[in-house]
């Protein structure tokens, strides 16, 4: 092991003084290394052992310029991918080790949560109307005379969260799902939707409903101002990051787009004074340096733990039992998060375990979202 660290350390020095020698020096010194390589490659044992540093040495040569696999003669590029590949999840795990900052989750804390996941079976299912709030609140406004008796036509992708996404918009429209003219989808593994939105351009109709992921969320809207396709365009809530989605679509080209939401987009200036972006702020930059806090998901699990807390909260003396803490989630009462639009509260009762079923509409003028019009419920039989 020694013997193979001076090795490489005189590997790394010859290296450096090769900056000082003549290209003809080099390239003389290069074909004799090819040489005693051939012979090695005849008389050594088939199966080479090399240490942590040969490893090391190889996986930063390829890092540094992946075509060296062509070069490599004594060990098979698969297997020097396969060793940058360990080295890269040995980093993140070592990365992923408790150093300060996020509070650890006591023991008992975890043991209650995963018994929670497990006993509590109760979940949302295709075939519930209410797991479809975002078509539904993009119809509710339909309802209310701006789409009515003009041509539809969606886009989503190819998988559940698609065809629940479309069920939701044709329940919505009710009667007037006969003007939904095109329903196109993806593959989410497609490079780009450019060929879909030059379809649905030719469709015929003057309403896009929008329900791609933010990565395709951001190619239609760029797509659609470079083909001169200006339909009302109306944009799943999980796509309407202004900093991954519509930035790189474009400001000026996602200008006058429609959503509905439930929660603040950080990047947002209309929060830039927001008492519960600060404080959300804070949170993250206490227990979660670095943090990118436009992250949706962020947000997202800061709601969902605020709202736990809530639940503890409620609790007070009372024994934390699965049953305790499900008799107090189930009796939210106009609950509001920090991260929360402010006409956005949680709601919940025996029966109903979805805490949240209101959503506001907002437009983009260019800049931020603008909210426009009361909470609406995404909830049948609800306005």
């Amino acid at each position: 092991m020694l013997l193979r660290d001076e090795s490489s350390f005189r590997l790394i020095v010859w290296t450096v003084l090769d900056l000082f020698r003549s290209r003809v020096a080099i390239e003389t010194e290069i074909l004799t290394l090819r040489q005693q390589i051939n012979v090695l490659r005849r008389t050594a044992p088939k199966r080479q052992t090399f240490s942590a540093v040969d490893r090391l040495i190889f996986v930063c040569l390829y890092r540094l310029r992946p075509g060296v696999r062509d070069a490599l003669a004594i060990v098979k590029p698969e297997t020097v991918v396969k060793w940058h590949r360990a080295g890269f999840r040995l980093y993140w795990r070592w990365k992923s080790n408790a150093r300060g900052g996020r509070p650890t989750v006591p023991l008992e804390i975890r043991k209650l949560i995963r018994e929670m996941s497990i006993a509590n079976p109760l979940r949302a299912n295709s075939s519930d109307p209410r797991r479809t709030p975002q078509a539904r609140h993009g119809c509710r406004t339909n309802q209310r005379g701006q789409v009515h008796g003009q041509a539809t036509r969606s886009a989503v992708p190819g998988d559940d969260f698609g065809r629940d996404n479309i069920k939701g918009l044709k329940d919505g429209l009710g009667d007037a799902v006969g003007n939904l003219v095109a329903e196109v989808t993806y593959e989410t593994s497609a490079p780009t939707i450019d060929s879909e939105l030059v379809k649905l351009k030719f469709s015929g109709a003057n309403i896009f409903v929008n329900f791609v992921s933010a990565k395709f969320a951001a190619q239609a809207i760029k797509k659609a101002a470079e083909i001169g396709w200006k339909p009302v365009h109306i944009l799943h809530g999980n796509s309407q990051s202004i900093s991954t989605v519509l930035k790189p679509a474009g400001l000026e080209n996602a200008k006058d787009i429609i959503t509905a939401s439930y929660s603040k987009d950080p990047a947002d200036a209309a929060w830039k004074d927001d008492p519960g972006l600060k404080r959300f702020s804070d949170f993250i930059d206490k227990h979660m340096p670095g943090e990118d806090k436009n992250n949706f998901y962020v947000v997202y699990g800061y709601n969902a733990a605020q709202a736990l807390v809530e639940v503890l909260r409620q609790c007070k003396d009372d024994l934390i039992t699965r049953a305790n803490i499900m008799r107090r989630a189930e009796a939210f009462s106009q609950i509001h998060l920090d991260m929360l639009l402010p006409d956005v509260t949680l709601n919940t009762s025996p029966d109903d375990h979805y805490p949240i079923e209101q959503m506001q509409l907002q437009k983009f003028d260019g800049q931020n979202w603008v909210r426009f019009g009361p909470a609406i419920e995404g909830t049948p039989g609800k306005k």
